[in-house]
């Protein structure tokens, strides 16, 4: 089953908020995720990705060590060893009505399969498709796209990362788990409403703890 985050209309941008205090359990480990991406991805959208994500993350004290391959087709089924990965690419995976995904992570019976892919094509598409922050996509550089592209992948991959250290497929009505947003919540400056709640916080601790001693 697909879990998924999906960008469906058009609203306000979202108000202002500044980054929560950090809360940082002081011996947790850093998080190895190995970083396989498609050639024609730019590295600046792949960089302001993985930049994102850790921002979003680093309140809760949870920091991520990342490792990128070589851009290459990506192998059907790697090893065991390379996972957790992340896979960003233009797979446009499995809509559900009108939403597309971002991201998913695949679970077999109760666990994530170890593979976070998130989807390039479908993050381009919606960027191009607001034009924006100010609408003009007629307008838009290649360095507002790149920056508007890596923000939305960098939030859909926070969210997915989350269903793999949860070990959930669930989804919450608000924060970083929520499950369906609008494009507007993928690009502002700000990143109201992707907090990590004290109960996940707990949980995420325990299962990286349970990742680092394997």
């Amino acid at each position: 089953m697909l879990s998924f985050i999906a960008a469906t209309s058009m609203t306000a941008i979202l108000a202002g908020a500044p980054e929560p205090a950090a809360q940082r359990p002081t011996d947790l480990p850093s998080v190895t995720i190995s970083v396989h991406t498609a050639p024609a991805i730019s590295p600046v959208i792949i960089d302001r990705t993985l930049e994102e994500a850790s921002a979003i993350w680093r309140p809760t004290g949870v920091t991520f060590k990342w490792q990128k391959a070589a851009p290459v087709q990506a192998e059907a089924n790697p090893p065991r060893p390379t996972r957790p990965r992340v896979l960003i690419d233009d797979k446009r995976g499995t809509p559900r009505g009108a939403a597309s995904p971002m991201g998913w992570v695949n679970f077999v019976g109760d666990e994530p399969d170890g593979d976070i892919h998130i989807s390039h094509a479908n993050a381009e598409r919606f960027v191009l498709t607001v034009g924006g922050i100010d609408g003009s996509a007629r307008r838009m550089t290649p360095a507002e796209r790149f920056l508007l592209v890596g923000r939305t992948l960098g939030r859909a991959l926070a969210h997915e990362i989350g269903h793999y250290l949860l070990k959930s497929r669930e989804h919450t009505s608000n924060g970083l788990m929520k499950g369906r947003r609008t494009i507007q919540e993928f690009i502002d400056n700000e990143r109201r409403g992707f907090e990590i709640d004290t109960t996940q916080r707990a949980a995420i601790v325990r299962r990286i703890r349970e990742l680092t001693t394997i």
